[in-house]
């Protein structure tokens, strides 16, 4: 049997690679914490901004958006964003 040491000077040891460090959006499966919105909710945004001029960029959706992620739902959004249209 050979006899080893247990060190490593023998040998070459290579980098790690480096992992995918980019910033994941705050977009959650579950509906758990307030200020994220769920990839349900947010699939259903985005099949709703089709509706609307300017799609998800248009003052409604920002609207909907922002109170969405206040903790309302779709519905409330949807109603009190219409509400902010009208003025």
């Amino acid at each position: 049997m050979p006899y080893h040491t247990g060190s490593n000077h023998n040998h070459k040891s290579k980098p790690k690679p480096k992992m995918n460090t980019k910033p994941k959006p705050k977009v959650n499966n579950d509906k758990g914490k307030k200020g994220e919105i769920s990839q349900k909710e947010m699939a259903r945004l985005i099949e709703h901004s089709k509706q609307h001029k300017g799609g998800m960029r248009s003052k409604h959706m920002r609207n909907m958006i922002k109170m969405m992620k206040e903790g309302m739902s779709f519905a409330m959004a949807h109603k009190k964003a219409m509400a902010m249209d009208k003025k």
